[in-house]
């Protein structure tokens, strides 16, 4: 899963190597393997998108990646790839905590019928 993502996002095998080298830097560095296994993916595809970022545009401050498995989970998308926090998603869509979380559940489902096809 991660190699593609990072395959989507990098414009050359070298770079999706060194990205990759350094996500996997990170997941030992935050000691991943002791999340709860619903955050696992979520986690680790914000630590690819961190290293993509700096691998790629070190300047820039906003993860600016779109990936296609998120086009049609805009929460998702801001959680994931822009990496918002819930609470300044909440804040700019006027959503309770409560509401995000019944929102990112359809999203999760949305994904999951998709893989199930």
């Amino acid at each position: 899963m991660l190699y593609g993502i990072t395959l989507e996002i990098a414009p050359s095998l070298e770079e999706a190597d060194m990205i990759l080298i350094k996500t996997f830097e990170k997941i030992k560095e935050q000691n991943v393997a002791n999340l709860e296994n619903s955050f696992i993916c979520i986690t680790l595809i914000k630590l690819l998108i961190q290293s993509a970022h700096q691998v790629l545009h070190p300047q820039e401050r906003r993860h600016q990646f779109k990936l296609k498995h998120f086009k049609n989970t805009p929460l998702l998308h801001l959680l994931i790839c822009e990496q918002i926090s819930i609470d300044e998603i909440c804040l700019k869509n006027k959503l309770t905590h409560s509401d995000f979380n019944t929102k990112l559940r359809e999203e999760f489902n949305a994904i999951r019928s998709l893989h199930d096809k």
